[in-house]
């Protein structure tokens, strides 16, 4: 039975704004370096180039799911202030809320030098997030919840949610995927 969990919509929100190596390929994500490679290995140009590749497929999903954002990020608010709250953030999204600019490193070779999470798995758990995300997206535009039922379609998008995030974070503290 799946528990609903609303920190877990907000564990896509980073995704809704976040050359082909040895690395699993077939996705949005490519890191240059073998599967086999842990993340303590990889250097800090390789996990920036990783981050550049976040930042790029995050980039093509909000352009072409920008009001789909909107919908989910003034849904998730219901769980903070309710529809009132909700409907705040519907405004402000309709008047060109964007995502500020994020400044800090979003992996970092120091934090991650005992991680034993392969670049197969990383690479695997990201693309997989994406795609739930995409797909998630998509389900928001088709049902086009309200803030009237925002806790029933955050609960209906849980779905979209991947394991992976939780399983490699318990094995590597460091490694945040929220």
């Amino acid at each position: 039975m799946t528990v609903f969990r609303p920190i877990q919509i907000f564990a896509l929100v980073p995704f809704l704004f976040f050359a082909c190596g040895g690395g699993g390929g077939g996705g949005a994500i490519n890191i240059a370096a073998e599967d086999e490679t842990t993340l303590a290995e990889l250097s800090q140009g390789e996990l920036d180039s990783v981050c550049d590749q976040i930042a790029s497929e995050m980039e093509r999903l909000t352009s072409r799911y920008d009001e789909e954002f909107c919908t989910v990020m003034s849904v998730a608010m219901t769980l903070f202030g309710g529809p009132e709250a909700c409907e705040q953030m519907m405004d402000t999204c309709s008047n060109g809320f964007s995502q500020p600019p994020d400044d800090e490193e979003c992996f970092n070779t120091a934090e991650l030098a005992s991680c034993d999470v392969t670049v197969l798995e990383f690479e695997t758990c990201l693309n997989d997030s994406l795609d739930a995300t995409e797909e998630m997206l998509k389900a928001v535009g088709r049902d086009n919840p309200d803030c009237d039922d925002g806790i029933e379609a955050l609960t209906a998008y849980e779905q979209y949610s991947v394991p992976c995030t939780e399983e490699l974070e318990q094995r590597c503290e460091a490694l945040d995927m929220d």
